[in-house]
């Protein structure tokens, strides 16, 4: 994939606006200000980071430029085993006396989403006479996690369960581009749209333009968003195709 660099972009732009180097920062934060919003659902930058977790109340810290995880898992030579999202894990600290965190200390085996007991009780309290399990467990899980974790963005962590016993875990997230400079490597196919972005909001800051003007100027920045969109979508005929075809089922004809 050919990539070019937020600088060499910025120099660009300005060499075909004719305009001096006087020009560069202001232009240069227009570029990441877009960079910024491409990352979230167009570019999709994903960076992968591999964190500590803490034993003492097995959290781990959120990088800095977070904003939503695509996979979180430990390393198991060259795979990820990935982990499932608990949602009924408690968002509070559990603290001692003294404010330090600390862990609840009841995590105790099997962790079920809400229902913590244990299952043999019920299956061999479903059977017949016979020893058969008449089953009718209708609505019980078919999954039994001993790790999970929940995000908790208002304390910028990761919440584990205090079964999870790795020292570290490897976290795939998406980027808000807070880390951008003019050395940042942008796809090629991105360059237009980040300059049609730049000059819609030249014309819209300096002041001195018409609104039919700075509307042009933003239909443009739209429509080659879109044709960027369409160059970095893998989607083709053949996989609209296996969609069809993985969703057509025989049913029975009366």
């Amino acid at each position: 994939m050919k990539i070019q660099s937020l600088d060499y972009m910025t120099r660009s732009l300005l060499r075909q606006k004719g305009y001096p180097l006087h020009f560069y920062m202001q232009f240069l934060g227009y570029m990441a200000d877009c960079l910024r919003e491409l990352t979230f659902d167009t570019l999709r930058v994903v960076n992968t980071v591999q964190l500590t977790v803490s034993q003492q109340d097995f959290t781990a810290p959120l990088p800095c430029d977070y904003v939503d995880y695509t996979k979180v898992g430990t390393m198991m030579g060259q795979f990820v085993r990935p982990i499932p999202e608990i949602e009924t894990i408690n968002r509070l600290p559990a603290k001692l006396p003294n404010g330090q965190n600390t862990t609840y200390g009841n995590a105790g085996g099997v962790v079920v989403d809400d229902f913590p007991i244990w299952p043999g009780m019920w299956i061999w309290s479903n059977i017949d006479d016979l020893g058969e399990n008449i089953g009718r467990m209708y609505g019980w899980p078919a999954d039994y996690r001993t790790d999970g974790f929940k995000i908790i963005p208002e304390r910028n962590i990761i919440q584990f369960t205090e079964t999870f016993d790795m020292p570290t875990c490897v976290l795939e997230y998406i980027s808000d581009g807070q880390t951008i400079d003019n050395a940042s490597a942008v796809d090629a196919r991105a360059q237009k749209t980040i300059e049609t972005y730049c000059d819609w909001q030249w014309r819209w800051h300096t002041g001195k333009r018409s609104p039919a003007e700075i509307d042009m100027a933003y239909r443009m920045y739209v429509k080659e968003w879109k044709k960027l969109r369409a160059r970095l979508s893998s989607l083709t005929i053949s996989d609209i195709k296996q969609a069809l075809h993985r969703n057509f089922k025989l049913s029975i004809k009366t």
